[in-house]
């Protein structure tokens, strides 16, 4: 056996062992945690496939569909907001260049225009902004009670 043969062996096994742990370490319960319930269900008759005559046989539940608009709930003011993960590099969204911390700045600052839950670009911090006539330049107007600044080394 040469060298190359002996290392694919090698990774191999090293799977093998891994997917036997993994397997080992899932919970092997085998049994749906989410038991059926009646809770909310209507008795509807339905037609009978059994048979031509067309009559109803026994009813049959079907859920009731309770439809919410998106972003009906109201969220909490305050509280405490726990992100799981490893420390950020950096918190400067200027100089974010991973995940770990775009998913910090995301969450403490805020940008000039986001999109809605539509995908439509609307304000954030701009309250307004309009594009010169010649596409060169686009002129913000913040919100009332946002400030800016400009650090100058």
């Amino acid at each position: 056996m040469n060298r190359d043969e002996d290392l694919n062996e090698t990774i191999f096994a090293l799977l093998v062992l891994l997917l036997v742990v993994a397997t080992a370490c899932s919970s092997g319960s085998g049994t749906d945690p989410i038991s059926p319930s009646s809770e909310g269900l209507e008795q509807t008759p339905v037609l009978s496939s059994s048979g031509s005559s067309g009559k109803l046989s026994t009813p049959t539940a079907i859920p009731e569909t309770s439809e919410s608009p998106i972003g009906s709930a109201k969220g909490v003011q305050g509280g405490t907001l726990v992100l799981l993960g490893s420390d950020p590099p950096t918190l400067d969204p200027h100089l974010n260049s991973d995940a770990t911390s775009a998913i910090y700045a995301v969450e403490i600052f805020g940008g000039l225009m986001t999109i809605d839950q539509n995908l439509a670009i609307v304000g954030d911090l701009a309250e307004s902004w309009d594009m010169s006539p010649d596409g060169t330049t686009t002129t913000f107007r913040l919100r009332p009670r946002v400030f800016l600044f400009i650090m100058v080394d």
